[in-house]
């Protein structure tokens, strides 16, 4: 992926977390976004507190460790460790989910369906550890 120029990079990192407000306390440990509000019959996601209604359709819909993570994402962040040019074969080959293969696969247009689930399993960090996807 070609970096962005530093100007432009800081003016679209500066537009997106100037409409981050706050985190939501829903999403912590293994709870996340992906896993409750993707997905049908969620389990263990809701209780009295914490509801489908409040959680998935009401911003904010970071958690804690995304929104400081957008908050302090730098021109590394945005290439999210894909520096190095991937000659394997594209798309998904099984395991766990890389946000590597995922770009590699939207940028020659082949279908995302089978990362689904595995992006479903991510943790918060991995998702965290790439946070403009």
């Amino acid at each position: 992926m070609a970096a962005m120029g530093g100007l432009h990079m800081a003016a679209f990192l500066l537009a997106l977390a100037s409409s981050i407000e706050g985190w939501s306390p829903c999403w912590s440990g293994g709870v996340s976004f992906a896993t409750c509000c993707m997905v049908g019959d969620a389990q263990g996601c809701w209780d009295g507190v914490f509801t489908y209604e409040r959680c998935c359709l009401q911003q904010p819909v970071l958690s804690e460790v995304e929104a400081t993570a957008l908050l302090a994402a730098t021109d590394a962040n945005v290439r999210c460790g894909c520096d190095e040019p991937m000659l394997d074969a594209p798309g998904y080959t099984g395991g766990p989910f890389t946000w590597c293969k995922f770009r590699q696969a939207i940028m020659l247009n082949q279908d995302l369906r089978p990362f689904y689930m595995p992006f479903l399993q991510t943790s918060l960090e991995t998702v965290a550890a790439c946070p403009v996807g």
